[in-house]
């Protein structure tokens, strides 16, 4: 049998081959903790940011806003995804539609995205409730905030594009009366005004806000179906 000596020695190896060890398993057991960690990012921003399956929805409607009679300039980096990191909501900012041409994307719930004009301003960081418009205060425009009061309004407009390209003639611009829940539609122009405008000064907004017009490979059809709640004008590539 092995003399106390040799059991100390044997003993004393262990002890320090362990502590030799330790840093190791220390360090092992942090990059597993960092992986899982970044799993649960990636997860987490998918979840949130990238809309995927069968009924998903990529629309690209045109907005413009007018607070005042002044065209706020939504061509602003803050609002560009290469800011925001967001493909749910971000504006075209350096293409030549930029400032007008609005990316969203969600998945259908019941027909329709689910995705609402409150809701995606939100993750262009402006606020928009009944009354009430707050444009995102890191822009260059500043904080612009304004609320209904007198005679001065909020309202919101949109036109629908018809097969031919157009939006009529006269363009078939129409009220809408929710604008917090309004859905932004594929190829839809609309048109956020606030102010007291004479029905001169409005016409000329709405003359304004047919402009830039979307490109023609943002018309184009992307991933979302026709949907089953009425017609949807979409284009093929190259038409």
């Amino acid at each position: 049998m092995p003399s106390d000596d040799v059991r100390a020695r044997r003993a004393e190896r262990l002890r320090k081959q362990k502590l030799k060890e330790a840093p190791k398993k220390a360090l092992k057991i942090a990059a597993i903790v960092v992986a899982l960690a970044a799993v649960g990012a990636v997860a987490w921003w998918a979840a949130t940011n990238a809309p995927s399956g069968p009924r998903f929805a990529h629309e690209h409607p045109a907005l413009a806003i007018f607070v005042d009679g002044e065209r706020i300039n939504l061509r602003d980096p803050v609002y560009d995804y290469g800011r925001t990191q967001d493909l749910r909501s971000h504006m075209h900012v350096t293409e030549p539609d930029g400032g007008s041409t609005w990316h969203i994307e969600g998945n259908f719930r019941g027909g329709i995205p689910d995705i609402t004009m409150a809701s995606a301003l939100e993750r262009l960081g402006i606020l928009l409730r009944s009354g009430h418009l707050r444009m995102n205060p890191d822009a260059a425009h500043g904080p612009i905030e304004v609320r209904d009061g007198g005679n001065a309004t909020l309202r919101l407009f949109y036109a629908r594009i018809l097969p031919d390209r157009t939006y009529g003639d006269p363009p078939n611009w129409a009220p809408v009366e929710d604008y917090v829940n309004f859905v932004p539609r594929h190829g839809y122009r609309i048109l956020v005004t606030f102010g007291n405008q004479t029905g001169e000064e409005l016409a000329a907004m709405l003359t304004a806000a047919m402009n830039p017009p979307i490109a023609p490979e943002n018309l184009s059809v992307f991933a979302s179906p026709e949907t089953p709640d009425g017609p949807l004008v979409r284009f093929r590539a190259g038409e």
